[in-house]
């Protein structure tokens, strides 16, 4: 199966200037795969298919020099033509950030860092799994491709510009 996507994230400037104040005081240490779930809901369609992909990042509260973020990732993939669901996987990384002093650090500025970062840091195991994980399941392997940052610079372009 080629590449799915693109995906991209759209990141304001004034949140990647939070993120960026952020960066030189946290190192990763580790990331660990906490939840899996995959299913095979229905015959899988001829290409082409479409994936969407939904996310969200949970901060929890620092704990001495460790600031503990979790991610959930939901892979869906349905027929391009008929639109019926066939693959589900969802997986719940935990990242664990370590630094000094993060008591200083404001709280709106830790979460800035955690919705960029922690996604960008876990994308790279995500796409292994699910390139994995189809193969397992009898199917042509799903390449999900690169995570793209792009600075959001202003309104969304629409249909016809």
């Amino acid at each position: 199966m080629s590449p799915t996507g693109p995906f991209s994230e759209r990141i304001p400037l004034e949140l990647l200037k939070k993120v960026a104040e952020v960066v030189p005081h946290l190192e990763l240490a580790e990331i660990r795969l906490i939840a899996l779930s995959a299913a095979l809901t229905a015959a899988p369609p001829d290409p082409p298919i479409a994936v969407t992909l939904d996310r969200s990042v949970d901060c929890k509260e620092f704990d001495g020099n460790y600031f503990p973020v979790q991610v959930k990732f939901m892979v869906n993939a349905a027929g391009a033509d008929d639109q019926i669901e066939f693959l589900n996987i969802v997986t719940i990384y935990q990242l664990l950030y370590e630094g000094t002093n993060l008591s200083t650090l404001p709280s709106d500025k830790l979460r800035a860092f955690a919705d960029v970062n922690s996604v960008h840091n876990c994308w790279p195991y995500l796409r292994e799994l699910v390139q994995d994980v189809t193969g397992k399941m009898g199917l042509t392997r799903m390449t999900l491709p690169l995570l793209k940052v792009l600075q959001n610079s202003g309104p969304e372009p629409t249909d016809g510009e």
